[in-house]
């Protein structure tokens, strides 16, 4: 396991640890979710310490006291977390919690979108297989909407994600027919680079 959109090298370095050590918030919440949907780390120098005692030397060592990992949950096994690191012990109130939960939500359906899937209509059993373009599909999307729309990038996500979630269609679906319309108006193909449009 390891960060896909770290902050700082630090922070890099911690979640590999995580993974390396099979020790942490963020494995917790990935691999052991509890039915909050999150692992808070109050205070890596207090009690929290026993519970992950490599980690917490290692995190405290690099300059945070409170870690609040929230699991993007999976029906196919590990997902991985959004982790939340601070400086400061006990910053992850309520709301703040809230919040991560909100903005794992999204994150979740980004990463199960961009895995390609399909149920064999003949036996009903999942092909699922990971499609390497699924993330690129869906940033070219969001790329295609903002720059056409004028929204930030933001906004042009949230629109695929309400799309996807209004039509029950995966992200990758929604993102390669709005690929699909632009090359369309446009005439221009939008080819990633190894022969999938």
């Amino acid at each position: 396991m390891g960060s896909h959109v770290p902050t700082t090298a630090a922070v890099r370095t911690l979640d590999r640890l995580q993974g390396d050590w099979y020790e942490g918030p963020c494995i917790s919440a990935a691999d052991h979710p509890p039915p909050v949907g999150y692992v808070l780390a109050d205070d890596l120098d207090g009690l929290d310490a026993v519970r992950w005692p490599g980690f917490a030397r290692y995190a405290l060592d690099a300059g945070f006291h409170s870690i609040l990992s929230v699991g993007l949950g999976s029906a196919r096994g590990r997902a991985g977390a959004l982790n939340l690191y601070a400086t400061r012990p006990n910053v992850f109130d309520a709301p703040a919690r809230e919040v991560a939960r909100f903005f794992a939500a999204r994150a979740a359906t980004l990463v199960h979108g961009a895995a390609a899937t399909d149920v064999d209509a003949r036996t009903g059993t999942d092909t699922a297989r990971p499609s390497p373009t699924g993330r690129d599909l869906i940033a070219q999307a969001v790329g295609i909407l903002a720059g056409r729309t004028g929204v930030e990038v933001e906004a042009a996500l949230d629109a695929l994600v309400r799309v996807s979630d209004d039509t029950g269609l995966g992200m990758v679906e929604i993102a390669g027919r709005v690929r699909d319309a632009a090359y369309r108006e446009t005439g221009l193909p939008f080819d990633l680079g190894n022969g999938v449009r």
